[in-house]
């Protein structure tokens, strides 16, 4: 009886231990494969296609209406804050009337954008309201429609593309580090999540189409960037290559430039809780410098700083934007 059990429990201590094996085995084929595909899907890139030059005859393609007074609007790069930035200027802006009647937006017939901003151009430029549809009812307040469109605006654009992205990475097999096939898995779920299949051929309304533009290279660096522009473009008016600042003028807003109240009353109540606490006018202002240029937004609080702050710029530039749009003349130095 002692025999058979001892030799019981050795066959079953063999067995054990030879199945133990096995699946150590499985598993580091298994791992070893992943390796492998992660490996090969790194060397793969995406196919290249190249677009013929639009022509003449391309309908969307349309040059500015001659007109004395042009108004153009530029979103800078920098992820989903570029772009819920930009979707919250265009909304704040769209509240200020201008000297002739009607909104501000109105009177934008150009629209630039770069990297991040450009999420929230195109977005713009394709489902915005129709021309037919007033921006600002009789009271001065938004309408109905652009209410509805601004709210979604701002969702849809604030999106956290980021995590989505890298899922899709996975699930595709698409090695995450390759920068072709990030783009096309990218361009997949803003044709999923954003825009839909579209292309410049379904822009209802024409918009002058651009793609040089000299102020990509310095527009990258952020500060030191703005900097630099201002010194450019004061170079050239200097110069006399640009008009001066009765001609042309820039007013450029940023989100670090937004003034807070000094017992911070204006500061978005669910940031009243934050670790480390925002205290002051200055934590407040570092706090928004400091959300990443990524296509996500880490916290509820970092989108209602940035829509807030954009409300804030645009109205403590209003006088000037007003000034502007009615021909008045501004003092020498106080515009950009």
């Amino acid at each position: 009886m002692r025999e058979e059990r001892k030799v019981s429990r050795t066959t079953r201590m063999r067995s054990s231990k030879i199945r133990g094996v096995e699946v150590w085995n499985l598993v580091r084929g298994m791992a070893l494969w992943l390796a492998c595909a992660l490996l090969a899907t790194g060397c793969a890139t995406a196919v290249a296609f190249r677009a013929p030059m639009a022509g003449p005859q391309t309908t969307c393609v349309t040059p500015a209406p001659e007109r004395d007074l042009v108004v153009g609007v530029a979103l800078s790069g920098g992820g989903s804050r570029a772009a819920l930035f930009g979707a919250s200027g265009l909304e704040a802006l769209a509240q200020v009337r201008a000297p002739g009647g009607g909104s501000v937006l109105d009177q934008v017939t150009l629209l630039s954008s770069v990297s991040g901003g450009s999420v929230a151009a195109s977005y713009y430029a394709m489902k915005k309201p129709s021309k037919e549809t007033a921006v600002l009812g009789p009271n001065g307040t938004l309408t109905d429609d652009y209410m509805t469109f601004f709210a979604g605006y701002k969702d849809n654009v604030s999106q956290d593309f980021e995590s989505a992205l890298l899922w899709r990475q996975v699930e595709r097999f698409r090695w995450i580090l390759n920068p072709a096939l990030a783009a096309q898995s990218l361009a997949e779920l803003f044709a999923e999540r954003l825009m839909g299949p579209v292309t410049f051929g379904d822009l209802s309304e024409p918009w002058t189409l651009g793609s040089y533009d000299v102020s990509r290279i310095p527009g990258i660096m952020e500060e030191r960037a703005t900097a630099y522009t201002g010194l450019f473009f004061r170079s050239l008016q200097i110069e006399g290559v640009f008009p001066d600042n009765q001609t042309l003028r820039m007013i450029i807003l940023r989100h670090t430039d937004a003034q807070w109240k000094d017992d911070l009353s204006d500061l978005p109540q669910i940031c009243r809780e934050e670790s480390p606490p925002l205290d002051s006018p200055t934590a407040v202002v570092e706090r928004i410098a400091e959300i990443p240029t990524r296509f996500k937004l880490k916290s509820e609080c970092d989108r209602q700083l940035l829509i807030t702050a954009a409300a804030k710029v645009v109205a403590q530039n209003k006088q000037e934007i007003e000034d502007y749009l009615a021909g008045r003349p501004t003092q020498e130095g106080t515009a950009q």
